[in-house]
């Protein structure tokens, strides 16, 4: 079954194999960012790990000089900026090279350079704070695309625990593993390892002592059943509400006070579009969404229903604050049935970028 996934997925879209590749570092605030000065024939990073939009071979012999997509070597000719952040869709998984992104192509198709400024599995928050650690190269950026919403919603089917305050992101349950692991002893470590899988509740495994942990062994209403929580859409609904407003918020100030257009555009999730799919669509999903690969199987658990709820969350925020939204689900309607826009559930096409910039040009 393992080979028959990477059988189909390579055999359309044989990028998927690079981007399958693709790893991360750690970094402060933000706790992890894109590889930095990666080059390949599929997508190339700077040495702070952002994607560039046209890097060719010239280019790539010269990276001890250029190797930042802020060098004015790569934007000659353009006299208007803008940037475009989110997740891994933003970055350009899928896409067949640099310059089919939707930054690159938004750059070939308008007089604005668009600077790529998305990660991997960023949720909203974190694309915030990345934006404020490079606000100084940004002086001149006139526009603002967040293309993004759907790691937010992920989250909430991919994790069971949350705080009210600070949003989950992806691999936290690592770190908290690591950090956890990197107090206690070699003797804790060995309880922990040996017991935690029947726990169901949290345990303090620094300051819990052998007999509060045997009476917790021994207590079966400690025992865990291995079933993980299930957010209800009423819960998850709240969690994503404060999300929401918390980060409008930021763009809303930064939209004021820089007098910068801010675009929020809901990217599209194959679930909630109403077009039917591609022939290579119904192969590269089927294996996706039978696959034992947790992350895609999540991706197909998400509820097509919690869509119009979500949307109209973000439409109303957006609108309080005067931020124009875009919803790139109900624009990949049937007008596009039948065309091959998605290589997942949520990583574009060549084709999809290009139809999601037709979207996002429509209010410039």
């Amino acid at each position: 079954m393992k080979d028959e996934f990477y059988k189909v997925r390579y055999s359309l879209s044989p990028q998927l194999k690079e981007y399958d590749l693709i790893s991360s570092v750690w970094k402060p605030y933000v706790m992890f960012f894109n590889k930095t000065n990666y080059k390949s024939e599929v997508y190339n990073l700077d040495k702070d790990g952002f994607r560039f939009n046209n890097l060719n071979i010239d280019m790539v012999n010269q990276t001890d000089k250029i190797n930042s997509i802020f060098h004015p070597n790569l934007h000659k000719g353009f006299k208007k900026f803008g940037v475009v952040i989110g997740n891994s869709t933003a970055f350009g998984i899928g896409s067949s090279n640099d310059e089919k992104t939707i930054p690159g192509i938004l750059s070939n198709k308008t007089d604005t350079y668009f600077f790529n400024m998305a990660c991997s599995a960023y949720n909203g928050f974190q694309e915030t704070i990345i934006f404020q650690n490079f606000i100084n190269y940004l002086n001149n950026v006139e526009k603002v695309v967040v293309f993004s919403g759907l790691i937010d919603v992920f989250m909430t089917y991919f994790n069971t625990e949350f705080d009210e305050l600070f949003d989950s992101h992806y691999f936290s349950r690592i770190y908290l593993n690591e950090l956890e692991n990197s107090t206690i002893s070699f003797k804790k470590k060995m309880a922990k390892f040996t017991f935690e899988y029947f726990s169901k509740e949290k345990v303090d495994w620094k300051n819990i002592t052998i007999k509060q942990l045997i009476k917790k062994v021994l207590s079966k209403k400690h025992l865990s059943n291995q079933k993980e929580k299930i957010l209800s859409n009423s819960d998850r609904k709240k969690i994503l509400t404060n999300i929401v407003k918390k980060n409008l918020k930021f763009w809303h100030n930064y939209q004021v006070g820089t007098k910068t257009k801010v675009i929020y555009v809901l990217q599209p999730l194959a679930t909630w579009c109403e077009k039917k799919k591609s022939s290579e669509e119904e192969k590269l999903f089927s294996v996706t969404d039978s696959s034992s690969i947790r992350l895609y199987k999540t991706w197909a658990d998400i509820s097509k229903n919690f869509y119009s709820e979500y949307k109209l969350i973000l439409e109303e925020e957006c609108n309080n604050l005067n931020i124009e939204f875009l919803d790139c689900n109900s624009y990949f309607d049937k007008k596009f049935d039948e065309k091959w826009l998605f290589n997942d559930r949520i990583h574009l096409t060549d084709l999809g970028n290009e139809k999601a910039v037709d979207l996002i040009k429509s209010k410039f």
